[in-house]
């Protein structure tokens, strides 16, 4: 493909740049960032071995980020586990339960009235 860095390519001569790729993620704009590269090497269907390596570690940091910043569900209430899926995927706790529950059970699961099972 010639010598552009952003052909599919040299897609890791472009996304190495050791001011922006962490050794350890360490805030949410890092993760998106790394995230959105994962992405872009996920995506191609013909990587290099070098762009296999990178997704690899890339892969391997998001996953150490999710584990450090994750909802430890056994030790959570419900209504702290609500409010997690309502704090990271954007819907709110009606969007999320009332597929599984009418608003009046809703309301008293995330008040802590009534226990999930």
């Amino acid at each position: 493909m010639g010598t552009d860095d952003t052909a599919p390519d040299n897609i890791m001569v472009s996304m190495i740049d050791t001011a922006t790729v962490p050794a350890r993620i360490e805030t949410d704009e890092q993760y998106d960032a790394l995230h959105g590269r994962f992405g872009q090497l996920f995506s191609n269907p013909r990587r290099t071995a070098e762009e296999k390596r990178l997704m690899d570690l890339f892969g391997v940091l998001i996953q150490e980020y999710d584990r450090r910043n994750a909802l430890v569900v056994e030790k959570s209430s419900p209504a702290e586990i609500l409010q997690f899926l309502v704090e990271h995927s954007g819907k709110s706790a009606t969007e999320l339960l009332s597929p599984v529950f009418d608003e009046r059970r809703l309301f008293s699961v995330a008040t802590g009235v009534h226990r999930l099972h």
